[in-house]
């Protein structure tokens, strides 16, 4: 219990999984339990009010940030309720906290009726009620509220949302969450700008924002002239390249025969095909006519991510198999 309440995520979920399931509920397991349900009943609503986001690219992955911090709330509240008695009812209790459709989540509390668990209904009533937190007023009044949240995420998005809809983004700076070597040269991207660049790659767009700061202090900034090389077939793959502005354009052959493989913009990358097999480039890549910043990504770095993250992995997979088609 001393882990649930002040432990890491991943302590935390360990030691629930290892309270878990139980016999019998006990009563600080239970009040930990309907606090968790209560923060992510809250979340849920922030959400609402700040559904279709668009004022700002925090305020975009500020969205998806409340959207994963509740997913893991609630999965964390599903596992602590289960009991013997409740086991069988569960799969219909997860559909109706995850509905928004009044009609399920009145089975789901009928379930759990049904079976007389109380005091786990008890518990989950702030999920299973689309009313059970109501959502603040306005935008600017949840992102307010969201900016003094002891979430250090939550709070410096929210703050840097409010911020860029005044145009004073840059003052609000990511959280001391990981521990770096001073930089030989100054940075042109701060830790969150970097952060919001890895979001929008698609095998990183899943993954929490303390992982993604990890990764971004593991990049270094690039930048090259319209038509500069960046990548030359025949050279070893050490690294990768996450694209942040401009365009990369990926080509074979030589003069008249000359052929475009494919054009990728922001949010995606170039040269983890090479990477990942431990081959030589197999396609020169050029910056594009706007030129191109990005984020590199060295082999050993990303082979660490890979190993620790599985979900990155799953991501490069998917990307993999998709570059390799385009290229047969």
């Amino acid at each position: 219990m001393d882990v649930l309440a002040t432990g890491s995520v991943s302590a935390s979920e360990a030691a629930l999984r290892e309270l878990t399931p139980v016999e019998e509920l006990a009563d600080d397991f239970t009040m930990w339990a309907r606090s968790e349900a209560e923060r992510a009943a809250r979340l849920m609503a922030y959400a609402r009010t700040l559904q279709g986001e668009e004022h700002s690219p925090s305020g975009q992955y500020l969205l998806s940030v409340l959207r994963m911090r509740t997913r893991r709330l609630v999965d964390w509240v599903l596992l602590a309720m289960t009991t013997p008695e409740t086991r069988a009812v569960m799969p219909i209790v997860a559909r109706g906290v995850r509905s928004t459709d009044p009609e399920t989540q009145s089975q789901a509390i009928e379930a759990l009726e049904t079976v007389g668990a109380r005091q786990v209904l008890s518990v989950l009533l702030p999920l299973l009620e689309s009313d059970g937190s109501k959502p603040p007023s306005s935008r600017e009044r949840a992102l307010d509220e969201l900016s003094a949240d002891f979430d250090p995420w939550l709070k410096t998005l929210a703050s840097r949302a409010l911020a860029e809809t005044e145009g004073s983004a840059a003052d609000v700076s990511v959280p001391s969450l990981s521990v770096m070597e001073p930089m030989a040269t100054p940075r042109i991207l701060s830790a969150m700008d970097k952060v919001l660049a890895l979001q929008r790659v698609h095998m990183f767009s899943e993954l929490d924002p303390e992982d993604l700061d990890l990764i971004a202090r593991a990049t270094t900034e690039s930048s090259y002239e319209p038509a500069a090389p960046v990548y030359l077939r025949g050279e070893p793959g050490e690294e990768l390249l996450l694209i942040v502005e401009g365009s990369a354009v990926v080509t074979t052959g030589e003069g008249s025969e000359r052929r475009l493989i494919e054009t990728y913009g922001p949010g995606e990358q170039v040269g983890e095909l090479a990477l990942l097999t431990g081959g030589a480039r197999s396609a020169d890549v050029h910056a594009g006519e706007e030129g191109l910043r990005g984020l590199a990504l060295s082999n050993s770095d990303l082979m660490s991510v890979l190993e620790e993250r599985p979900a990155v992995s799953l991501g490069m997979l998917g990307t993999l198999a998709k570059r390799l088609i385009e290229q047969t």
